[in-house]
């Protein structure tokens, strides 16, 4: 967006970046006096100053847990706030106790989606099934699987496991800030929509409900495991299963 100034000159509106850690806003440098540079905007806390970008801009970044970022949710998100300020210099010959600019105040709100998902696919093949991983959200989920129930050894195999196999996975969330993940919902269907009528429950509240499922919260805050035994529908060998860990749901501590 162009805005124009007093009619005399024309600036790109302030660009505020958000992803999983940090939050980044990029200004134009004509929002600075002459004379000013990157080092006198900052964040509430004054010691987290701009940079130079680029010949026309300058930009500040911080991540969600420094320079007086603060934090809240509500149902749907976790709301990173700060405020980035320009003080422009005194005037010269003012003995540094009057200027004519403009002070800038620019509220930055960063919104991550506290709920996300994550998808499961496998395709029986006499009794062998590929798993396929990925992840979906503002946050970075990671779901990996792991050979047994100590989550430190990554299964790098081909991803086929026999019918009753145990198959242990572990979600994870990377962040910089005191936020705890759960696992709400999990339910495999045999087709590829998540919304088929023809499903099984495996996860539902946060508790299992499939007799051989089991939740292992003690990995840490931010990572999750679960384990299942694989299994089939009846009859849909030939079309393939699909697993779908919905709500894996973020909250802040």
């Amino acid at each position: 967006m162009v805005v124009v100034i007093d009619g005399k000159f024309t600036i790109n509106w302030p660009d505020l970046t958000c992803d999983n850690v940090s939050m980044t806003l990029i200004l134009d440098r004509a929002l600075l006096e002459i004379g000013d540079d990157a080092r006198d905007v900052h964040f509430e806390d004054e010691s987290c100053v701009a940079y130079v970008h680029d010949s026309e801009h300058v930009a500040i970044t911080t991540t969600y847990d420094r320079c007086g970022t603060t934090q809240e949710q509500d149902d749907d998100y976790i709301i990173f706030t700060n405020m980035v300020t320009y003080k422009p210099r005194p005037e010269n010959g003012t003995n540094e106790l009057i200027t004519r600019e403009q002070y800038l105040h620019i509220p930055v709100t960063c919104n991550l989606e506290r709920t996300q998902a994550l998808e499961e696919s496998f395709l029986p093949q006499a009794n062998l099934y590929v798993f396929e991983e990925e992840g979906y959200g503002e946050f970075t989920l990671n779901l990996d699987r792991y050979t047994n129930s100590g989550f430190y050894q990554p299964a790098n195999d081909s991803g086929e496991v026999t019918l009753g196999a145990p198959l242990y996975f572990s979600v994870g969330l990377t962040s910089v800030t005191n936020l705890t993940l759960l696992i709400e919902s999990c339910w495999a269907t045999s087709s590829p929509s998540p919304r088929d009528d023809h499903h099984y429950d495996i996860i539902e509240n946060g508790c299992a409900v499939d007799s051989t499922t089991v939740i292992y919260n003690w990995l840490s805050p931010t990572s999750k495991g679960f384990s299942i035994a694989a299994f089939a529908f009846i009859g849909d060998f030939d079309k393939g299963n699909h697993g779908y860990g919905d709500k894996f749901s973020v909250s802040w501590a």
